[in-house]
């Protein structure tokens, strides 16, 4: 056990073995109370190059720093960064259990500890919680996607188990009277002959598409084909070959009150 300076050269031999410290402790400083007080119990500093500690361990073992309030079971180890040598993956632990893991591949796991399908896999997220949550101030993306990709999906949203609600929202309650989408889709090269703004593939026995306008003074829906040369600015086609009562399109005006109003 040793309290005070604890001094050396590079030509000693002698070992402290199992040295006990009572105090600060400075390697490569001589007054460690120099910094801050919250974080001078053990200061490594150096003038000049790279300064660093190495934690070392067998190549089937662990390398450990933990952190804890206590010295028996996990108050010991109650937050943990581990690097697991055998398998080269660094795990993060709170209230000592594993919360992160990155594996060998550079892979994140946030509460998975098998990451190997994504860049960032996140799953266990806790009921009511988002598992992903992006607050913008600025003017610009919240969230880009810049995707490169020949025959995928640049966003793919899957909602098997879905019974409310929705697979995907678009959401403002600002009051401003600027010019605006909630969704915009752009085709921006006119060489792209054979792709559509917007499919909607729907095999159940619903709307495709359902449209709820409650404004007063505009337009419930506005097709804009100014450039159109040939084509059609809409098109509605059927190759169903029953014969019950259908029809391609149905316009109703639902309240007889509303004389002035236009089926079309």
């Amino acid at each position: 056990t040793v309290a005070g300076n604890v001094s050396g050269s590079s030509t000693s031999t002698g070992s402290f073995a199992d040295g006990r410290f009572f105090g600060k402790v400075g390697i490569g400083t001589n007054n460690p109370s120099n910094y801050d007080s919250s974080h001078d119990d053990l200061v490594v500093a150096g003038t000049s190059g790279n300064i660093g500690i190495s934690i070392i361990s067998a190549t089937d073992s662990n390398a450990t720093l933990a952190f804890g309030d206590g010295t028996s079971g996990d108050a010991a180890y109650r937050g943990m960064i581990a690097y697991l040598n055998d398998v080269d993956e660094m795990t993060f632990r709170t209230e000592a259990t594993e919360r992160m893991r990155i594996d060998s591949d550079g892979n994140v796991g946030i509460g998975d500890t098998d990451p190997s399908e994504a860049k960032l896999s996140i799953t266990g997220v806790a009921s009511g919680d988002y598992a992903l949550k992006l607050d913008q101030d600025q003017n610009s993306s919240a969230l880009f996607v810049d995707y490169e990709g020949t025959s995928a999906y640049g966003v793919d949203i899957q909602a098997d188990v879905l019974q409310t609600a929705g697979a995907l929202r678009a959401y403002s309650e600002s009051t401003h009277a600027g010019s605006r989408h909630l969704v915009n889709i752009t085709n921006n090269h006119a060489s792209a002959t054979g792709t559509k703004t917007l499919f909607i593939d729907q095999n159940a026995n619903n709307y495709a598409l359902e449209i709820d306008s409650e404004a007063d003074t505009s337009t419930g829906m506005v097709i804009d084909a100014s450039a159109l040369t040939t084509g059609k600015a809409a098109y509605i086609y059927s190759d169903s070959s029953d014969t019950g009562a259908h029809q391609l399109l149905h316009i109703q005006q639902d309240n007889a009150s509303a004389v002035n109003a236009e089926g079309i």
